[in-house]
């Protein structure tokens, strides 16, 4: 019974250290996965990281793409504002010519009388 129960005793002790082995190789598959994983998600992460990066860029770009913009609208009404009132002061320069000339014409005319008046009385 001695060899049986050492036979048996041996038999359990691989059987032991065989169950151990499996047990530590499975344990090793699954730390792989965990670590496959976990490097995925830092990956993932990462990818994330750049994208908030990107957008946080392109966010910005297109606030400053909108502020030129709307210097430029500024700009553009301030040059029709200073058209308009260039527009108003040259019309009003042209009334006042007007005006002008036809005070000229009337003081020509009034001459014009004034000196047909006298030449005739010159001559009587």
């Amino acid at each position: 019974m001695g060899d049986l129960a050492l036979r048996v005793s041996v038999e359990q002790d691989t059987l032991g250290r065989f169950l151990n082995f499996l047990q530590v190789v499975g344990q090793s598959r699954i730390i792989e996965e965990l670590q496959a994983q976990r490097g995925q998600i830092q990956n993932q992460i990462s990818l994330q990281r750049d994208q908030l990066t990107a957008l946080q860029k392109s966010n910005l770009i297109a606030e400053q793409m909108v502020a030129i913009e709307q210097k430029r609208l500024e700009l553009d009404l301030l040059k029709e504002r200073r058209d308009e009132n260039e527009r108003a002061e040259r019309t009003a320069e042209m009334s006042r010519l007007k005006y002008l000339r036809n005070v000229l014409a009337e003081a020509t005319l009034e001459l014009e009388s004034l000196k047909a008046d006298l030449d005739g009385h010159v001559a009587s």
